[in-house]
């Protein structure tokens, strides 16, 4: 898997910090929902009107609203993920750590088993 493009090399930085941030856009694209677009144009929109007063504040209010619970949402799906990658970074080999700290690149491995480490992660929260 190819890492980000604006990759900044050898960063004195955790190997589990630098599995997230490389992994940051898969995991984002994998906790959105079909929805969260919409609510966060509509929640642009109502702001860029310049709705604050009256009845039209309270629109812009809400879609304010409406977008921060969208974010919140979506931090809250892409825990488990996040998890799963801290914990799997333990599983990289000297010379996959050595793609990750120079180019943000992770093995073809590692994202599929970050998936199936996260859903035992939701099971195991479910109860």
């Amino acid at each position: 898997m190819t890492g980000p493009h604006d990759w900044v090399p050898n960063r004195d930085v955790a190997d589990s910090s630098l599995v997230v941030e490389a992994l940051l856009p898969q995991i984002r694209r994998r906790s959105r929902r079909p929805w969260d677009i919409a609510m966060r144009i509509l929640g642009a929109r109502a702001q860029g009107r310049g709705m604050v007063r009256g009845s039209a504040g309270t629109e812009a209010s809400q879609a304010s609203s409406m977008a921060r619970y969208v974010r919140e949402d979506q931090d809250e799906r892409s825990a488990p993920l996040m998890c799963a990658a801290d914990e799997l970074t333990s599983r990289l080999t000297p010379d996959e750590l050595v793609a990750l700290r120079e180019r943000g690149e992770l093995p073809d491995w590692f994202l599929p088993a970050v998936m199936e480490r996260a859903r035992d992660i939701k099971r195991q929260m479910r109860g």
